[in-house]
């Protein structure tokens, strides 16, 4: 994971991350939970992305599919094996929204180490969101920095981030009924400069956090 430094001292001492890392995304531990065991995925790190960061699912793969991993051949790298099951009409609707965001992190193996002299080449984009109200997300990129970069400067990103909040502190999936509340905590949060205290705050403070509802399932609240 590059080059290791001993610090010395009793006190908090500020660093600087490596440049081919930036925030949680290139973080190791990160890196290998969406990797398989000996092996780099760019499709799991591309889903990581694209379900948690913009709360964009896809459906699973058809039933009939084989998603057997196969072994890369002698030069062969995983943007090459990503194109082949791309070009297959049942596997190409998903794979064409998780692989170019997961090329980003072609230099990293699976346990999280940046290799720099792998083949792999980390220009990606992001495709369209497609549950997206403002798709600022969408666009092109060159490795995981500029990526984490796009996403920061989202608006879609901050929202997908508070609805990310919203099922942590209800425990559940929201639902209809939740509209209203998690509007107003999105304006209150978007209002104070989208900071995690004031997201908390915002959704701690809602009518669904603090009220069971009595809608009927299907139903959704009038603003």
């Amino acid at each position: 994971m590059g080059a290791s430094r001993r610090l010395q001292g009793d006190g908090f001492t500020k660093v600087s991350p490596p440049p081919e890392r930036r925030g949680l995304l290139t973080h190791a531990s990160n890196l290998a939970v969406h990797a398989h065991f000996a092996r780099s995925s760019i499709v799991l790190r591309g889903k990581m992305v694209r379900f948690q960061l913009l709360c964009d699912p896809l459906d699973p793969p058809p039933p009939n599919v084989d998603v057997t991993l196969k072994p890369l051949a002698e030069g062969e790298t995983e943007r090459d094996l990503a194109k082949a099951h791309s070009d297959l009409d049942a596997c190409r609707g998903c794979h064409t929204k998780m692989d170019p965001i997961g090329f980003a992190f072609g230099k990293f193996d699976a346990a999280g180490n940046h290799v720099p002299d792998s083949p792999e080449d980390v220009t990606g984009e992001i495709d369209s969101v497609d549950l997206a109200v403002t798709d600022d997300a969408s666009g092109p990129f060159t490795g995981p920095v500029e990526l984490s970069a796009r996403i920061a400067q989202s608006q879609h990103a901050a929202q997908c981030y508070l609805i990310q909040s919203l099922r942590y502190t209800l425990g559940r999936e929201e639902v209809s009924a939740d509209a209203c509340s998690a509007a107003a905590a999105w304006s209150a949060f978007a209002e104070r400069d989208l900071t995690l205290r004031e997201a908390l705050v915002a959704l701690v403070s809602s009518d669904t956090f603090r009220h069971r509802t009595a809608v009927h399932p299907g139903e959704s609240c009038q603003p």
